[in-house]
C-alpha cells in the first residue's frame, strides 16, 4: 500500500461492526421491549380493591363456619326441604 492510503486508513475512525447477526440483535431488543399496559387504576385503588376482596372472603369463610346445622333429636342433620316441611 501507498503511504497516502496508510494514512487514510490510520486518520479514519474504526467501523463498528457487530459480531451479532442483525437478525439475532433484532430478535434481542424486541424481547426487552416491555408491554405498557393502560394504567386504569392507580396503585392505591389496586390495593384497597384487593383488601376488600380479602375482607369479603375473610367474612364469607367466618359466616359459613358459624352456621350450625339443624338436627333433630337424635344430632342427625335434617334436610333444608325436610325443616321447612316441618316448619309450615
Amino acid at each position: 500500500m501507498s503511504d497516502s492510503t496508510q494514512e487514510t486508513l490510520r486518520d479514519s475512525p474504526p467501523t463498528k461492526r457487530s459480531i451479532f447477526r442483525d437478525e439475532a440483535v433484532r430478535r434481542y431488543v424486541e424481547s426487552q421491549e416491555k408491554a405498557v399496559l393502560p394504567r386504569l387504576l392507580s396503585p392505591k385503588t389496586f390495593f384497597y380493591l384487593w383488601l376488600l376482596v380479602g375482607l369479603i372472603a375473610a367474612t364469607s369463610v367466618i359466616t359459613w363456619l358459624a352456621i350450625e346445622p339443624v338436627t333433630d333429636l337424635n344430632n342427625e342433620r335434617i334436610s333444608s326441604h325436610t325443616k321447612n316441611l316441618l316448619q309450615n
